[in-house]
Protein backbone atom coordinates (compact mmCIF):
# COMPACT_ATOMS: atom_id res chain seq x y z
CA UNK A 1 0.00 0.00 0.00
CA UNK A 2 1.34 3.51 -0.91
CA UNK A 3 1.33 6.15 0.95
CA UNK A 4 -1.53 8.41 -1.43
CA UNK A 5 -3.70 5.14 -0.81
CA UNK A 6 -3.09 5.31 2.77
CA UNK A 7 -4.34 8.58 3.42
CA UNK A 8 -7.13 8.07 1.23
CA UNK A 9 -8.43 5.73 3.35
CA UNK A 10 -7.79 7.67 6.37
CA UNK A 11 -9.76 11.00 4.88
CA UNK A 12 -12.89 8.79 3.78
CA UNK A 13 -12.87 7.63 7.32
CA UNK A 14 -13.08 10.98 8.79
CA UNK A 15 -15.53 12.29 5.98
CA UNK A 16 -17.50 9.08 6.31
CA UNK A 17 -18.03 8.71 9.85
CA UNK A 18 -20.66 11.31 11.69
CA UNK A 19 -20.50 12.06 14.85
CA UNK A 20 -24.22 13.31 15.83
CA UNK A 21 -27.23 13.38 13.35
CA UNK A 22 -28.38 16.96 12.44
CA UNK A 23 -31.84 16.24 12.67
CA UNK A 24 -34.66 13.44 13.89
CA UNK A 25 -35.00 10.86 11.50
CA UNK A 26 -36.51 7.79 11.20
CA UNK A 27 -35.15 4.40 13.24
CA UNK A 28 -34.53 2.61 9.86
CA UNK A 29 -32.71 5.98 8.44
CA UNK A 30 -30.61 5.58 11.65
CA UNK A 31 -29.92 1.81 11.02
CA UNK A 32 -28.63 2.60 7.77
CA UNK A 33 -26.41 5.57 8.58
CA UNK A 34 -25.17 2.92 11.44
CA UNK A 35 -24.58 0.27 9.00
CA UNK A 36 -22.44 2.81 6.40
CA UNK A 37 -20.59 4.16 9.13
CA UNK A 38 -19.82 0.57 10.45
CA UNK A 39 -18.69 -0.63 7.01
CA UNK A 40 -16.45 2.66 7.03
CA UNK A 41 -14.99 1.92 9.60
CA UNK A 42 -13.99 -1.92 9.23
CA UNK A 43 -12.19 -0.84 5.89
CA UNK A 44 -10.45 1.61 7.75
CA UNK A 45 -9.20 -1.03 10.45
CA UNK A 46 -8.00 -3.06 8.00
CA UNK A 47 -5.90 -0.54 6.05
CA UNK A 48 -4.32 0.41 9.11
CA UNK A 49 -3.29 -2.85 9.63
CA UNK A 50 -1.80 -3.79 6.10
CA UNK A 51 -0.33 -0.38 6.79
CA UNK A 52 1.19 -2.00 9.34
CA UNK A 53 2.41 -5.07 8.50
CA UNK A 54 3.86 -3.31 5.39
CA UNK A 55 6.33 -0.87 7.62
CA UNK A 56 7.07 -3.55 9.77
CA UNK A 57 8.21 -5.86 6.94
CA UNK A 58 10.55 -2.50 5.82
CA UNK A 59 11.83 -2.15 9.23
CA UNK A 60 13.17 -6.19 8.98
CA UNK A 61 14.18 -5.96 5.35
CA UNK A 62 16.60 -2.98 5.82
CA UNK A 63 18.77 -4.93 8.25
CA UNK A 64 19.54 -8.00 5.80
CA UNK A 65 19.84 -5.94 2.94
CA UNK A 66 22.81 -4.19 4.99
CA UNK A 67 23.85 -7.69 6.12
CA UNK A 68 24.28 -8.61 2.73
CA UNK A 69 26.03 -6.08 1.16
CA UNK A 70 28.63 -6.10 4.21
CA UNK A 71 28.90 -9.68 3.87
CA UNK A 72 29.27 -9.40 0.15
CA UNK A 73 32.12 -6.92 0.44
CA UNK A 74 34.00 -8.70 3.56
CA UNK A 75 33.55 -12.70 2.35
CA UNK A 76 36.85 -14.06 2.09
CA UNK A 77 37.75 -15.87 -1.19
CA UNK A 78 37.73 -19.46 -1.57
CA UNK A 79 40.95 -20.70 -2.21
CA UNK A 80 41.20 -22.93 -5.04
CA UNK A 81 40.59 -26.74 -4.76
CA UNK A 82 43.24 -28.99 -5.36
CA UNK A 83 43.50 -29.75 -9.32
CA UNK A 84 44.52 -33.79 -10.10
CA UNK A 85 45.72 -33.38 -13.87
CA UNK A 86 46.29 -36.89 -15.28
CA UNK A 87 49.32 -38.27 -16.78
CA UNK A 88 48.61 -39.20 -20.13
CA UNK A 89 50.70 -40.47 -22.92
CA UNK A 90 48.45 -43.64 -22.76
CA UNK A 91 48.37 -45.38 -26.21
CA UNK A 92 45.49 -45.30 -28.43
CA UNK A 93 43.12 -48.41 -28.69
CA UNK A 94 43.86 -51.06 -31.35
CA UNK A 95 41.85 -53.46 -32.96
CA UNK A 96 43.29 -56.77 -33.29
CA UNK A 97 41.87 -60.40 -34.04
CA UNK A 98 41.31 -62.74 -31.51
CA UNK A 99 41.55 -65.62 -33.64
CA UNK A 100 38.13 -66.29 -34.08
CA UNK A 101 37.35 -63.85 -37.11
CA UNK A 102 36.28 -60.67 -34.39
CA UNK A 103 37.91 -57.67 -33.88
CA UNK A 104 38.48 -57.05 -29.83
CA UNK A 105 39.48 -53.34 -28.60
CA UNK A 106 42.96 -54.37 -26.83
CA UNK A 107 44.75 -51.02 -25.44
CA UNK A 108 47.71 -50.91 -22.78
CA UNK A 109 46.92 -50.28 -19.06
CA UNK A 110 50.22 -48.25 -17.77
CA UNK A 111 51.12 -44.70 -19.74
CA UNK A 112 54.09 -45.50 -22.86
CA UNK A 113 56.82 -43.84 -21.00
CA UNK A 114 56.46 -45.25 -17.17
CA UNK A 115 57.85 -48.56 -17.78
CA UNK A 116 57.02 -51.58 -15.61
CA UNK A 117 56.40 -50.55 -11.96
CA UNK A 118 59.26 -51.54 -9.52
CA UNK A 119 56.97 -50.44 -6.25
CA UNK A 120 53.35 -49.46 -5.37
CA UNK A 121 52.04 -47.65 -2.58
CA UNK A 122 49.69 -49.92 -0.63
CA UNK A 123 46.60 -49.19 1.01
CA UNK A 124 44.15 -51.33 2.80
CA UNK A 125 39.84 -51.76 1.70
CA UNK A 126 37.90 -54.17 3.91
CA UNK A 127 35.32 -55.41 1.38
CA UNK A 128 33.68 -57.54 3.61
CA UNK A 129 33.73 -58.12 7.60
CA UNK A 130 36.21 -61.13 7.17
CA UNK A 131 38.28 -59.96 3.60
CA UNK A 132 40.33 -57.03 3.51
CA UNK A 133 42.07 -56.23 0.71
CA UNK A 134 45.46 -54.36 -0.50
CA UNK A 135 44.58 -52.38 -3.38
CA UNK A 136 47.22 -50.97 -4.96
CA UNK A 137 47.43 -47.31 -5.81
CA UNK A 138 49.24 -46.81 -9.75
CA UNK A 139 49.21 -42.90 -11.07
CA UNK A 140 50.90 -44.30 -13.95
CA UNK A 141 47.27 -47.09 -15.02
CA UNK A 142 44.53 -45.31 -16.94
CA UNK A 143 41.92 -47.77 -15.75
CA UNK A 144 41.25 -49.50 -12.22
CA UNK A 145 41.25 -53.39 -12.91
CA UNK A 146 40.36 -55.85 -10.58
CA UNK A 147 40.53 -59.66 -10.52
CA UNK A 148 38.25 -62.28 -11.64
CA UNK A 149 37.95 -63.88 -7.64
CA UNK A 150 36.84 -60.38 -6.13
CA UNK A 151 33.60 -60.64 -8.68
CA UNK A 152 31.53 -61.75 -5.23
CA UNK A 153 32.31 -58.50 -3.29
CA UNK A 154 31.06 -56.20 -6.16
CA UNK A 155 27.92 -55.80 -8.62
CA UNK A 156 28.26 -55.66 -12.40
CA UNK A 157 27.64 -52.06 -13.68
CA UNK A 158 27.36 -52.87 -17.47
CA UNK A 159 28.90 -55.91 -19.62
CA UNK A 160 30.01 -53.05 -22.12
CA UNK A 161 33.68 -52.34 -21.14
CA UNK A 162 35.66 -49.44 -22.75
CA UNK A 163 38.06 -52.02 -24.16
CA UNK A 164 38.02 -55.74 -24.53
CA UNK A 165 41.60 -56.64 -23.98
CA UNK A 166 44.17 -55.02 -21.34
CA UNK A 167 47.59 -55.29 -21.89
CA UNK A 168 50.29 -54.73 -18.86
CA UNK A 169 47.92 -56.11 -15.99
CA UNK A 170 50.12 -59.39 -14.63
CA UNK A 171 52.79 -59.48 -17.62
CA UNK A 172 50.14 -60.24 -20.40
CA UNK A 173 46.70 -59.51 -22.16
CA UNK A 174 43.38 -60.86 -20.23
CA UNK A 175 39.90 -60.23 -21.17
CA UNK A 176 37.78 -57.77 -19.68
CA UNK A 177 34.62 -58.81 -18.64
CA UNK A 178 32.64 -55.75 -17.78
CA UNK A 179 32.99 -52.61 -14.83
CA UNK A 180 32.14 -53.45 -12.19
CA UNK A 181 31.72 -51.56 -8.79
CA UNK A 182 33.55 -52.16 -5.63
CA UNK A 183 32.49 -50.62 -1.86
CA UNK A 184 35.28 -50.81 1.04
CA UNK A 185 35.21 -49.25 3.82
CA UNK A 186 39.08 -47.69 5.32
CA UNK A 187 40.62 -48.23 8.98
CA UNK A 188 38.83 -44.80 9.32
CA UNK A 189 35.56 -46.33 8.94
CA UNK A 190 34.71 -44.36 5.73
CA UNK A 191 33.35 -46.13 2.61
CA UNK A 192 34.84 -45.75 -0.88
CA UNK A 193 33.34 -46.64 -4.11
CA UNK A 194 35.68 -47.73 -6.85
CA UNK A 195 34.23 -48.44 -10.52
CA UNK A 196 36.86 -51.07 -12.21
CA UNK A 197 37.21 -53.53 -14.45
CA UNK A 198 36.67 -56.86 -14.37
CA UNK A 199 39.20 -59.04 -15.95
CA UNK A 200 39.93 -62.69 -16.02
CA UNK A 201 42.62 -64.48 -14.05
CA UNK A 202 45.11 -62.23 -11.56
CA UNK A 203 43.27 -64.00 -8.56
CA UNK A 204 42.28 -61.15 -5.78
CA UNK A 205 44.69 -58.18 -7.23
CA UNK A 206 43.00 -54.86 -7.46
CA UNK A 207 44.79 -51.71 -8.96
CA UNK A 208 43.21 -48.25 -8.57
CA UNK A 209 44.17 -45.82 -11.88
CA UNK A 210 44.10 -42.69 -12.78
CA UNK A 211 40.73 -42.70 -13.99
CA UNK A 212 39.32 -42.73 -10.28
CA UNK A 213 41.82 -40.63 -9.05
CA UNK A 214 41.04 -38.08 -11.20
CA UNK A 215 36.71 -38.47 -11.12
CA UNK A 216 37.52 -37.67 -7.63
CA UNK A 217 40.18 -35.06 -7.82
CA UNK A 218 42.43 -36.83 -4.88
CA UNK A 219 45.49 -35.95 -3.73
CA UNK A 220 48.45 -37.58 -2.47
CA UNK A 221 50.21 -36.57 0.62
CA UNK A 222 53.46 -38.90 0.30
CA UNK A 223 54.64 -36.37 3.86
CA UNK A 224 51.71 -38.07 6.20
CA UNK A 225 50.96 -41.18 3.45
CA UNK A 226 47.81 -40.38 3.12
CA UNK A 227 45.27 -40.19 0.22
CA UNK A 228 42.52 -37.29 0.90
CA UNK A 229 39.91 -36.05 -1.14
CA UNK A 230 36.36 -34.58 -0.86
CA UNK A 231 33.21 -36.60 -1.12
CA UNK A 232 29.77 -35.53 -2.97
CA UNK A 233 28.44 -34.20 0.12
CA UNK A 234 31.78 -31.94 1.08
CA UNK A 235 33.50 -34.49 3.71
CA UNK A 236 37.15 -35.10 3.86
CA UNK A 237 38.12 -38.79 2.90
CA UNK A 238 41.42 -40.26 4.18
CA UNK A 239 42.78 -43.70 2.80
CA UNK A 240 46.45 -43.87 4.60
CA UNK A 241 48.81 -45.77 2.36
CA UNK A 242 52.01 -47.30 2.80
CA UNK A 243 55.19 -47.28 0.26
CA UNK A 244 57.37 -50.69 -0.42
CA UNK A 245 60.92 -50.17 -1.62
CA UNK A 246 62.55 -47.46 -3.55
CA UNK A 247 62.88 -46.36 -6.89
CA UNK A 248 65.83 -47.62 -8.94
CA UNK A 249 66.42 -43.77 -9.70
CA UNK A 250 66.51 -42.83 -5.83
CA UNK A 251 68.92 -45.55 -4.93
CA UNK A 252 71.15 -44.63 -8.13
CA UNK A 253 71.48 -41.24 -6.25
CA UNK A 254 72.33 -42.20 -2.93
CA UNK A 255 69.64 -39.47 -1.33
CA UNK A 256 67.12 -41.57 -0.16
CA UNK A 257 68.41 -43.03 2.69
CA UNK A 258 67.82 -39.93 5.03
CA UNK A 259 64.11 -39.63 3.65
CA UNK A 260 63.68 -43.62 4.15
CA UNK A 261 64.93 -43.43 7.53
CA UNK A 262 63.02 -40.35 8.53
CA UNK A 263 59.46 -41.84 6.92
CA UNK A 264 59.98 -44.98 8.81
CA UNK A 265 60.73 -43.19 12.21
CA UNK A 266 57.81 -41.06 12.28
CA UNK A 267 54.16 -41.27 11.64
CA UNK A 268 50.83 -39.05 11.80
CA UNK A 269 48.60 -40.00 14.49
CA UNK A 270 44.87 -40.43 14.38
CA UNK A 271 41.55 -41.09 16.10
CA UNK A 272 40.71 -44.60 14.82
CA UNK A 273 36.78 -43.44 15.81
CA UNK A 274 34.46 -40.46 17.48
CA UNK A 275 35.22 -40.91 21.37
CA UNK A 276 33.01 -39.19 23.55
CA UNK A 277 34.55 -38.11 27.04
CA UNK A 278 33.01 -37.31 30.25
CA UNK A 279 33.48 -34.60 33.00
CA UNK A 280 36.26 -34.98 34.78
CA UNK A 281 37.08 -38.64 34.06
CA UNK A 282 40.21 -40.78 32.59
CA UNK A 283 39.65 -42.54 29.16
CA UNK A 284 42.08 -44.74 27.42
CA UNK A 285 41.33 -43.91 23.39
CA UNK A 286 42.75 -45.76 20.33
CA UNK A 287 44.81 -44.30 17.89
CA UNK A 288 45.51 -45.03 14.08
CA UNK A 289 49.42 -45.44 13.69
CA UNK A 290 50.99 -46.20 9.84
CA UNK A 291 53.63 -48.45 11.68
CA UNK A 292 54.41 -52.02 11.90
CA UNK A 293 52.94 -54.26 14.63
CA UNK A 294 55.68 -54.92 17.47
CA UNK A 295 56.70 -51.49 17.00
CA UNK A 296 57.57 -49.37 19.99
CA UNK A 297 57.48 -45.97 19.68
CA UNK A 298 56.39 -42.49 21.69
CA UNK A 299 53.28 -40.78 21.04
CA UNK A 300 53.89 -36.77 20.87
CA UNK A 301 51.06 -33.97 21.10
CA UNK A 302 50.35 -31.84 18.65
CA UNK A 303 49.67 -28.07 20.25
CA UNK A 304 45.87 -27.75 20.43
CA UNK A 305 43.10 -25.38 21.48
CA UNK A 306 41.24 -27.90 23.72
CA UNK A 307 43.50 -27.26 26.85
CA UNK A 308 41.04 -28.96 29.54
CA UNK A 309 42.15 -32.14 27.36
CA UNK A 310 45.37 -33.55 28.93
CA UNK A 311 47.26 -35.78 26.58
CA UNK A 312 51.08 -37.10 28.02
CA UNK A 313 54.25 -38.59 25.95
CA UNK A 314 53.08 -41.91 25.62
CA UNK A 315 55.39 -44.70 25.46
CA UNK A 316 53.08 -47.71 24.01
CA UNK A 317 53.59 -50.70 20.99
CA UNK A 318 51.42 -50.94 18.14
CA UNK A 319 48.92 -53.54 17.86
CA UNK A 320 46.88 -54.40 14.67
CA UNK A 321 48.20 -50.88 13.66
CA UNK A 322 46.21 -49.01 16.94
CA UNK A 323 48.36 -47.25 20.11
CA UNK A 324 46.22 -46.48 23.20
CA UNK A 325 47.14 -43.00 25.23
CA UNK A 326 44.67 -41.74 28.14
CA UNK A 327 43.01 -38.65 28.23
CA UNK A 328 42.39 -36.43 31.16
CA UNK A 329 39.35 -34.19 30.86
CA UNK A 330 39.54 -31.72 33.61
CA UNK A 331 36.94 -29.60 32.93
CA UNK A 332 33.34 -29.80 33.69
CA UNK A 333 31.93 -30.34 30.51
CA UNK A 334 31.77 -33.58 28.19
CA UNK A 335 34.25 -33.20 24.82
CA UNK A 336 33.20 -35.04 21.71
CA UNK A 337 36.90 -36.17 19.63
CA UNK A 338 35.58 -36.65 16.13
CA UNK A 339 37.09 -39.47 14.16
CA UNK A 340 40.41 -39.05 11.64
CA UNK A 341 41.22 -36.12 13.85
CA UNK A 342 44.91 -35.45 14.02
CA UNK A 343 46.30 -35.52 17.39
CA UNK A 344 49.93 -35.96 17.34
CA UNK A 345 52.83 -37.72 15.86
CA UNK A 346 54.57 -41.37 16.56
CA UNK A 347 58.01 -41.28 16.47
CA UNK A 348 59.48 -44.98 16.70
CA UNK A 349 62.16 -45.65 19.32
CA UNK A 350 63.94 -48.69 18.54
CA UNK A 351 66.53 -47.61 16.44
CA UNK A 352 67.12 -44.04 18.58
CA UNK A 353 66.91 -44.21 22.19
CA UNK A 354 67.28 -47.14 24.82
CA UNK A 355 64.22 -47.61 26.66
CA UNK A 356 64.50 -48.27 30.61
CA UNK A 357 61.73 -50.89 31.68
CA UNK A 358 60.12 -50.36 35.22
CA UNK A 359 61.75 -53.26 37.71
CA UNK A 360 60.97 -52.58 40.81
CA UNK A 361 64.13 -51.25 41.50
CA UNK A 362 62.71 -47.79 42.97
CA UNK A 363 59.82 -49.41 44.84
CA UNK A 364 59.88 -47.22 48.41
CA UNK A 365 60.96 -50.75 50.17
CA UNK A 366 64.19 -50.92 48.41
CA UNK A 367 64.89 -47.23 49.02
CA UNK A 368 64.28 -47.39 52.59
CA UNK A 369 66.67 -50.37 52.70
CA UNK A 370 69.28 -48.23 50.08
CA UNK A 371 68.93 -45.04 52.73
CA UNK A 372 69.36 -47.61 55.53
CA UNK A 373 72.70 -48.70 54.65
CA UNK A 374 73.88 -45.12 53.48
CA UNK A 375 73.19 -43.92 57.41
CA UNK A 376 76.35 -42.79 59.47
CA UNK A 377 76.62 -42.45 63.10
CA UNK A 378 77.43 -39.13 63.64
CA UNK A 379 74.59 -38.02 60.85
CA UNK A 380 72.78 -34.86 63.21
CA UNK A 381 69.57 -33.52 62.06
CA UNK A 382 69.89 -30.27 60.13
CA UNK A 383 68.77 -26.79 61.39
CA UNK A 384 66.55 -25.77 58.04
CA UNK A 385 64.87 -29.22 57.82
CA UNK A 386 61.20 -27.91 58.49
CA UNK A 387 61.55 -25.44 55.98
CA UNK A 388 63.00 -27.33 52.82
CA UNK A 389 61.18 -27.22 50.16
CA UNK A 390 61.07 -30.48 48.42
CA UNK A 391 57.54 -30.58 46.86
CA UNK A 392 54.03 -31.95 48.07
CA UNK A 393 55.20 -35.73 49.26
CA UNK A 394 53.59 -37.55 52.01
CA UNK A 395 54.94 -37.72 55.16
CA UNK A 396 56.84 -41.20 54.81
CA UNK A 397 58.18 -40.57 51.51
CA UNK A 398 59.59 -36.64 52.99
CA UNK A 399 61.02 -38.86 55.74
CA UNK A 400 63.25 -40.60 53.15
CA UNK A 401 64.61 -37.64 51.45
CA UNK A 402 65.26 -36.18 54.72
CA UNK A 403 67.42 -38.74 55.88
CA UNK A 404 69.43 -39.25 52.75
CA UNK A 405 70.22 -35.52 52.91
CA UNK A 406 71.75 -35.67 56.11
CA UNK A 407 74.34 -38.01 54.87
CA UNK A 408 75.43 -35.80 52.92
CA UNK A 409 75.29 -32.92 54.26
CA UNK A 410 78.61 -31.56 53.61
CA UNK A 411 77.95 -31.19 50.11
CA UNK A 412 74.33 -29.60 50.45
CA UNK A 413 76.22 -27.14 52.46
CA UNK A 414 77.33 -23.66 51.75
CA UNK A 415 80.93 -23.08 52.04
CA UNK A 416 83.03 -20.13 50.97
CA UNK A 417 85.57 -20.28 48.37
CA UNK A 418 86.23 -22.83 45.54
CA UNK A 419 84.68 -26.52 45.62
CA UNK A 420 87.30 -29.05 46.70
CA UNK A 421 89.29 -30.35 43.69
CA UNK A 422 88.21 -33.63 42.18
CA UNK A 423 90.16 -36.82 42.64
CA UNK A 424 90.25 -37.68 39.20
CA UNK A 425 93.39 -38.07 36.57
CA UNK A 426 92.30 -35.58 34.45
CA UNK A 427 94.46 -32.95 33.34
CA UNK A 428 93.94 -29.86 30.87
CA UNK A 429 96.93 -28.56 28.39
CA UNK A 430 96.53 -25.21 27.15
CA UNK A 431 99.28 -25.44 23.87
CA UNK A 432 100.46 -21.88 23.51
CA UNK A 433 103.11 -22.96 20.83
CA UNK A 434 106.23 -20.31 21.18
CA UNK A 435 104.30 -17.63 22.00
CA UNK A 436 105.67 -16.38 25.22
CA UNK A 437 103.92 -16.82 29.28
CA UNK A 438 101.32 -14.11 29.96
CA UNK A 439 103.56 -12.75 32.38
CA UNK A 440 100.60 -9.73 33.24
CA UNK A 441 96.31 -10.11 33.94
CA UNK A 442 95.70 -7.68 31.16
CA UNK A 443 91.87 -7.31 31.74
CA UNK A 444 88.77 -5.79 29.55
CA UNK A 445 86.33 -4.16 32.25
CA UNK A 446 86.11 -0.81 34.56
CA UNK A 447 89.10 -0.42 36.85
CA UNK A 448 87.02 -0.20 39.81
CA UNK A 449 86.75 -3.99 39.83
CA UNK A 450 90.22 -5.02 39.39
CA UNK A 451 90.92 -5.59 43.22
CA UNK A 452 87.59 -7.91 43.03
CA UNK A 453 88.71 -10.12 40.46
CA UNK A 454 92.67 -10.19 41.68
CA UNK A 455 90.70 -11.55 44.85
CA UNK A 456 89.26 -13.75 43.04
CA UNK A 457 91.81 -15.24 41.45
CA UNK A 458 94.13 -15.61 44.19
CA UNK A 459 91.43 -17.70 45.82
CA UNK A 460 91.27 -20.44 42.67
CA UNK A 461 95.25 -20.15 42.68
CA UNK A 462 95.21 -20.67 46.74
CA UNK A 463 92.26 -23.66 46.51
CA UNK A 464 94.23 -25.22 43.29
CA UNK A 465 91.19 -24.96 41.22
CA UNK A 466 93.90 -23.41 38.35
CA UNK A 467 97.97 -23.16 39.10
CA UNK A 468 100.79 -20.54 37.32
CA UNK A 469 101.53 -21.21 33.86
CA UNK A 470 105.01 -22.21 33.19
CA UNK A 471 104.79 -21.18 29.59
CA UNK A 472 108.26 -21.79 27.01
Amino acid sequence: MSEDVWLRHVQAYEEGAPHALDKEVSLAAMRALRRRATKEAKKFRVARRVRRLQRQQQMYEQPEEKGKTKMRHTQPQMRASYHYERRGGYGDVELIDDGKGKSVRNTQLRAASSGEPTSLTTALLAVSKARTLEVRLDTCAQFSVAGIELRKYGMCLTREAPVDVVEGFGGGQVRVLGVWRFVGTTVYQQRIAVDALLVEGQGSEMLIGEDWMAEHQVKLDFGKRELKYQDDHGQKVILPFVCHGVTPLMQASGKCQATVRLAKCQATVRLAKTVKLGTNTRSIVRMKVDAADGTTGIFLLKPTSKRHLLLAPTVDTVRDGVIRVAVLNVEGRREKLPARDVLGTWVSTDETMQLLEMNGELERARVAEWVAKLKKDDAAPQTNEDSLEIGEMRPEERDLVVALLRQYANIVEKKKGCPPQVQTEVVHHINTGDAAPIMMRRRRHAVSENAIIGQEVDDMLQDGVIEEGSGA
